[in-house]
């Protein structure tokens, strides 16, 4: 058992996150969107966010897919329509006039391997005094009118499964926003 457990340990290790899963995303900072003001360190290669209705929990990964840029063929040019940006969630509306603040921006930190420049920080919960995240920044932010820092954010396909759709039994009743003609329900939708 402690063999399977040091393999763990050893797969996990803030020095090996490069080389075993990829550019992940090992640090969010963002202000501004939907009142969220928010810096998380993802130490770990698996988070939970949990939080009350409204707290900011779909906010914060919504903006985490918002970090990655995908090109679904190599040979093609960037199309918005393969990966997520700021307009694909903050969007201005009658139900959200303000998404996010003239101010807003989110921070992002990746994983990189050794041989890129960048951040050297030191695992905040291993044991291990070599065990060195490598890491580099990324910032989306407004500029002027559009949203600046896309063309910097590394490739990974992403995909969003949005909870909208399951509000808990207990939420039920006269604050169900939700159109049954979308989600396949038949019941009425109380407002």
């Amino acid at each position: 058992m402690n063999d399977k457990i040091k393999k763990l340990e050893n797969i996990y290790a803030a020095k090996n996150r490069f080389s075993n899963f990829g550019n992940v995303i090992t640090g969010l900072k963002c202000e501004g969107f939907r009142g969220v003001n928010a810096s998380i360190d993802f130490d770990f290669p698996i988070t939970a966010i949990v939080g009350k209705n409204g707290s900011g929990k779909s906010t914060i990964a919504q903006l985490c897919l918002c970090g990655f840029r995908y090109r679904d063929n190599q040979n093609k040019p960037y199309d918005a329509s393969d990966y997520f940006s700021i307009g694909s969630f903050f969007i201005k509306s009658y139900m959200d006039p303000a998404p996010y603040t003239d101010v807003a921006f989110a921070r992002y930190r990746y994983a990189v391997s050794e041989s890129e420049v960048g951040i050297t920080q030191l695992s905040l919960w291993s044991e291990l005094d070599d065990d060195i995240l490598y890491s580099k920044e990324n910032t989306i932010r407004r500029v002027h009118k559009d949203w600046g820092g896309y063309k910097n954010r590394p490739s990974r396909k992403t995909i969003y499964f949005g909870m909208g759709f399951f509000v808990p039994h207990h939420e039920r009743g006269k604050r169900i926003y939700l159109d049954p003609r979308q989600c396949g329900h038949k019941e009425e939708v109380m407002i």
